[in-house]
């Protein structure tokens, strides 16, 4: 009787299991890896080119052994923790990553456009605007924005210093298509996005990657109440047929301020 009364709360487990799916996995503690996928480029894809395909970053929670099946969308599979593709023709396709674990199978999915080899790329420019220093004196050359602040008339009872200016961000040099500086170019594409991230070291938006946020956009941007200081800022633009460029440069506001007595100099650049 001893035995039975033993057996009996294990039968009923079984019992109560045998039609319900997962059960057994409830006994055994096995669960599902969970799935990572990424792409190299990740934009402007284009036909004749070799994209890689990643599934680091994927796991199983129990240390089970992966597979990685990966299916293109253009009826080819590949398989691996990273995998190459090359597609011949231009359109939407849904690329999946199929990972298991001997047990159970986790499946993601990613849409990706894909065009012909022939497009012609975007360009990004944000126009390096500067200022002359409170001498007069030209701004050095380079790829940067310079502002300068100059108070040259301060109290000399008043040592509190606040720096606070408006700055123009301007990318309206940028162009799809082809240079139209150049006399022969023709372009049927246009730029349908302008994204500002106006500090490339902090990631705004949380996502793991400080330099795709999108903290303004437009073709201009006025940023408004500027101390003086330096900023890492990036313009993206995207044009009609999804294609995208970048441009990185650097903001300085400088300041100068001048008293009977003393005067200060916050140069950045």
């Amino acid at each position: 009787m001893a035995s039975m009364r033993t057996l009996t709360p294990l039968l009923a487990i079984l019992l109560v299991c045998s039609p319900m799916a997962g059960c057994l996995d409830l006994l055994s503690g096995n669960d599902p890896p969970t799935a990572q996928m990424s792409l190299d480029p990740s934009q402007n894809i284009k036909t004749d080119q070799s994209i890689t395909f990643s599934a680091a970053g994927s796991s199983d929670p129990d240390g089970d052994s992966m597979t990685f099946t990966w299916t293109f969308g253009d009826g080819n599979t590949g398989s691996g923790l990273t995998t190459s593709h090359t597609y011949v023709q231009a359109g939407e396709y849904v690329v999946r990553l199929a990972v298991g674990d001997g047990t159970h199978e986790t499946t993601i999915s990613q849409s990706i456009n894909v065009l012909d080899s022939s497009a012609r790329e975007p360009k990004a420019e944000i126009s390096a605007n500067k200022d002359d220093d409170c001498e007069g004196d030209d701004a050095p050359a380079g790829d940067f924005v310079l502002v300068w602040v100059c108070d040259d008339d301060n109290d000399v009872n008043d040592r509190t210093v606040s720096v606070s200016t408006t700055v123009t961000l301007d990318g309206s040099n940028s162009w799809a298509g082809c240079d139209p500086e150049d006399s022969t170019c023709y372009a049927e594409e246009y730029l349908v996005e302008y994204n500002w991230d106006l500090d490339t070291y902090t990631d705004s938006d949380g996502d793991g990657n400080p330099e795709n946020d999108i903290d303004a956009t437009g073709e201009t941007y006025e940023w408004e109440s500027l101390p003086a200081g330096a900023w890492a800022i990036r313009l993206t633009v995207k044009d009609n047929q999804g294609l995208v460029d970048h441009h990185d440069s650097t903001l300085y506001v400088n300041y100068r301020g001048v008293w009977n007595d003393f005067e200060m100099d916050r140069r950045y650049q």
